[in-house]
């Protein structure tokens, strides 16, 4: 994919891992610079429902790329938060 690849070429790791992550989970800015490893149960990741515009917990599937990613994310982020708070 060209943009990946632009990414990884041009954007600094965390940037890029967000981005990929927006992209992959097709979830809106807020959910995903809000996500926190509490929310995540194997491949499933569950957004709360004050988080979600319709106030309804939604429950997301996460591919294995996107497992990876979030995999790497861990090396940056400590708990709770997997972005620095206050991004997005």
């Amino acid at each position: 994919m060209l943009l990946f690849k632009t990414l990884d070429d041009d954007a600094d790791l965390l940037m890029r891992n967000l981005l990929k992550i927006l992209l992959l989970t097709a979830q809106r800015l807020r959910e995903v610079t809000r996500m926190r490893w509490e929310e995540i149960d194997g491949n499933i990741w569950t957004i709360p429902a004050e988080r979600t515009k319709n106030r309804r917990a939604h429950r997301v599937h996460l591919s294995r790329l996107i497992l990876d990613l979030l995999e790497q994310q861990r090396r940056y982020e400590p708990p709770p938060f997997l972005w620095t708070p206050g991004v997005g």
